[in-house]
């Protein structure tokens, strides 16, 4: 699957590193060196975008670690993409949102209130 370029360039505003792949039937979006909300530990964390539905999720962000600090958080996704283990907490994002304002709804479940 192919994202627009216009969607594409507003997700390198906030993740310039990344790049695209797909295994499973899923296309993923993969984020080197993701800046997580202040108090995430750690600070940098190469994570995998699937801006699309699976397993009863909207769209799902993976993170090469699990992630400490900031909310405690239902860690319920494992999965083995590209030869790697990835992690994703339990959350849900809207239908019909652009990749840069999903990823951004992903990383607000890290913002301490």
């Amino acid at each position: 699957m192919a994202f627009p370029d216009n969607q594409i360039a507003g997700l390198k505003l906030i993740a310039p590193s990344l790049s695209t792949a797909d295994e499973g039937g899923y296309t993923y979006i993969r984020i080197e060196n993701l800046r997580l909300p202040k108090g995430c530990q750690p600070e940098l964390v190469d994570a995998l975008l699937c801006p699309t539905p699976r397993e009863g999720y909207n769209s799902r962000l993976f993170f090469a670690q699990p992630i400490t600090g900031g909310p405690s958080r239902n860690w319920n996704g494992n999965i083995r993409v590209l030869n790697q283990n990835w992690y994703a907490i339990s959350w849900q994002t809207e239908l019909g949102k652009s990749l840069a304002e999903i990823l951004l709804v992903h990383l607000d479940a890290f913002r301490t209130r």
